[in-house]
C-alpha cells in the first residue's frame, strides 16, 4: 500500500517529504531501492512465524490475549519532520 501511495503522490505532483511523508510496514528489500527510499517499520517477522506455527502444532495454546512482538522504526528519505504551523 504504501508504494502505491509513493506512485500516487507522484503522478499528483507531490515531492516526498517535502508535501508529503509515507511509512510501510515490513521493511521489505524493496522499501531501501524504492525513490524516495521508503520508512517503514521492521517487525521480527521469524518471532512472528514461529509463535503462529506454536499455536497450530499446539506447542503454545492459542489465546485472545494480545501478543507484542518488537518492532523498529527504519527511518529513510520518505519522511521528514512536521512542520510547523504560522500559530507555532
Amino acid at each position: 500500500m504504501a508504494f502505491g501511495a509513493l506512485r500516487a503522490a507522484a503522478q499528483l505532483g507531490l515531492k516526498m517529504p517535502r508535501d508529503l511523508s509515507i511509512i510501510g510496514f515490513d521493511d521489505i528489500p524493496q522499501a531501501a531501492g524504492s525513490t524516495p527510499a521508503l520508512t517503514t517499520i521492521r517487525q521480527q517477522s521469524r518471532a512472528k512465524g514461529q509463535m503462529a506455527a506454536a499455536m497450530v502444532v499446539g506447542d503454545l495454546a492459542y489465546t485472545a490475549e494480545f501478543q507484542q512482538l518488537s518492532t523498529e522504526l527504519i527511518v529513510r528519505e520518505s519522511v521528514t519532520a512536521p512542520r510547523m504551523g504560522k500559530g507555532s
